[in-house]
């Protein structure tokens, strides 16, 4: 009988600051950019997008942070920073349209 590797829940990240991390390395890790990015104050959560079908990072992260003040003094500090070996560029991350949708759609249902 195989074992099936049981999927994780996403964190809530609503209400949370995100900042969109480029140029990391394929050795970076959630820990390391937790660590780096936490002494500027709460990390709520980090997630670094794998390439489909490898366990390869697609070269960017997202660190999250439990107020914009936290986030925005991580953005200023971390910009041009250098994290196992690459100097990394910071900028806030954006909504992505389906998540806008998916949301407008959510808070319709709950008006209605």
């Amino acid at each position: 009988m195989s074992e099936q590797k049981e999927r994780k829940q996403p964190p809530n990240i609503e209400g949370m600051f995100t900042l969109k991390v480029d140029n990391i390395s394929q050795g970076t890790n959630e820990d390391l950019l937790r660590e780096k990015f936490s002494s500027f104050g709460d990390v709520g959560d980090v997630y670094i997008p794998r390439k489909r079908g490898s366990t390869d990072n697609r070269g960017y992260a997202f660190v999250r942070f439990t107020t914009e003040e936290v986030g925005r003094r991580a953005m200023e500090g971390m910009t041009g920073q250098e994290i196992d070996g690459n100097v990394i560029g910071i900028q806030e991350a954006k909504v992505s349209s389906v998540s806008s949708v998916r949301c407008d759609r959510q808070t319709r249902a709950l008006l209605h």
